[in-house]
């Protein structure tokens, strides 16, 4: 569902030029992490390293990262959906 989302956000942003493209791009990267998160609980391995990257780079906390720190703490459990 997300990676859907995703794929409408960059099918708009390259429809739109200026503010309007600009907002379609900004909601690509807002659901980013979110996709990487479903990733890591599904089982991707290598979702764990952009989860570790973005937190470091994050710097400030939000319901995501709190979430993160929590998850870090914890042994893992994949879920089968997001």
């Amino acid at each position: 569902m997300l990676f859907c989302c995703r794929t409408i956000y960059q099918k708009l942003a390259g429809a739109f030029v200026d503010e309007i493209k600009d907002i379609y791009s900004q909601k690509c990267e807002e659901i980013t992490p979110n996709i990487r998160y479903c990733n890591y609980n599904i089982g991707d391995d290598s979702a764990i390293d952009d989860l570790l990257t973005m937190r470091m780079r994050s710097g400030g906390a939000d319901a995501l990262t709190s979430h993160l720190d929590v998850i870090f703490r914890s042994p893992v459990i994949h879920v089968m959906f997001c």
